[in-house]
């Protein structure tokens, strides 16, 4: 073939799946149910597939990306949620139905995902301002009772917070899904969240991933927290935004409980630790201090700068990915300084301030002073 030919590649294939990584593809039971399901992150996706992947335990380019055609074959009684738009619904002998998926947006490896199981379904609209929306529900029936589907339809609520300080939902020609799924927590994949649980941290963790982790994907596991900490943010942004009127002390205390617990490694993954799965999720380093990297900035660069080097961000690198410094590029270029001080200090390197602090009231010729006293303490070395 000649450079820039087009040609199609058809690979066949069979084969036995098997469970890798987190629970790359796994049956299980749920009430006595058997559901299956994938999760793919961060190496995982051949395991049921033939993907074309980074190799296990390197930080790998999740970069290149693809459009989606996906069918699954399965009992008439189970119903498939995958990614992008279901096309048809096809009944085929011996008790079976096969699910047509697809999706018109660049969707990484990692992020195509199905399951299947005897799921309970609903649809809720997201109304925006060029329309409305699908957001599809697949609940077991033994969890689908009323606050629980009250805690996944606040999605559409988060949709709307995010859309001002994220640009709008950025799959907005699909749609956007929740559904059940084994794994303990949830899983972000494209247009179609995994979800263990019915929490509004959970859920708005999940949503703002579609923006950050799947829109614009980290380029290496290196910089995970691109991902993660993005995610783990928005958690505290909608807290922030969600009664509509900016809360700052709501705000406050989302991100002082996520304060991590130890500061002994860098945001940054480096290279010779992306083979350790827990070091690449962690929650201290790429979730709990990659949000107070982007507390830190905002800070640093004020609030519309802020949201601007965001909005800036998507316009360069959405359906596509991003590296830690790629960023810090355009971070820096938004506000017109540069930030490499920053991004080298708070991601790359190790460790934050320590301080003890405390304050008294003192009368002075009759005026009321607060005497403050803060005290810097960790040992440099």
């Amino acid at each position: 073939y000649g450079m820039d030919e087009v040609f199609t590649l058809t690979i066949a294939y069979t084969g036995t799946t098997f469970s890798s990584g987190f629970g790359a593809i796994e049956v299980r039971l749920h009430s006595g149910t058997a559901v299956v399901s994938t999760l793919s992150e961060p190496y995982y996706a051949y395991a049921w597939w033939p993907a074309k992947d980074g190799d296990v335990g390197v930080p790998g380019d999740n970069s290149d990306k693809a459009t989606l055609d996906l069918t699954v074959t399965t009992p008439n009684n189970f119903t498939v949620p995958a990614n992008g738009v279901l096309q048809n619904v096809q009944t085929l002998s011996g008790n079976r139905k096969q699910y047509f998926w697809t999706s018109q947006y660049p969707i990484a490896t990692y992020l195509v995902s199905f399951a299947a199981t005897n799921y309970n379904t609903w649809t809720k609209n997201y109304v925006h301002p060029g329309g409305t929306m699908p957001v599809e529900f697949f609940i077991y029936p033994e969890n689908d009772i009323p606050s629980n589907r009250a805690g996944w339809e606040k999605a559409t609520d988060m949709m709307a917070t995010f859309r001002p300080l994220f640009g709008e939902y950025p799959f907005i020609n699909e749609k956007y899904g929740l559904y059940n799924f084994p794994f303990g927590g949830g899983m972000e994949h494209q247009t179609m969240t995994g979800q263990s649980g019915f929490g509004e941290s959970l859920t708005s963790h999940e949503l703002a991933h579609q923006w950050w982790g799947d829109a614009i994907t980290c380029e290496t596991w290196s910089d995970i927290w691109l991902n993660e900490g993005f995610a783990t943010y928005g958690e505290c942004l909608w807290e922030e935004y969600k009664t509509g009127v900016q809360n700052v002390s709501a705000y406050l205390a989302a991100i002082v409980s996520r304060k991590p617990s130890s500061m002994n490694g860098s945001v940054y993954v480096p290279a010779a630790l992306t083979a350790d799965v827990g070091r690449i999720f962690s929650s201290n380093f790429s979730y709990r201090k990659g949000a107070w990297v982007l507390h830190q900035l905002r800070h640093v660069v004020g609030d519309a700068t802020f949201f601007q080097i965001l909005a800036d961000y998507r316009a360069v690198y959405e359906g596509s990915a991003a590296t830690t410094d790629d960023f810090a590029a355009v971070a820096s270029a938004t506000y017109g300084q540069d930030l490499t001080w920053f991004f080298d200090q708070w991601v790359y390197q190790i460790g934050a301030p320590a301080y003890r602090y405390g304050w008294d009231s003192v009368n002075v010729e009759g005026q009321e002073y607060l005497h403050v006293k803060i005290e810097q303490t960790q040992i440099v070395t």
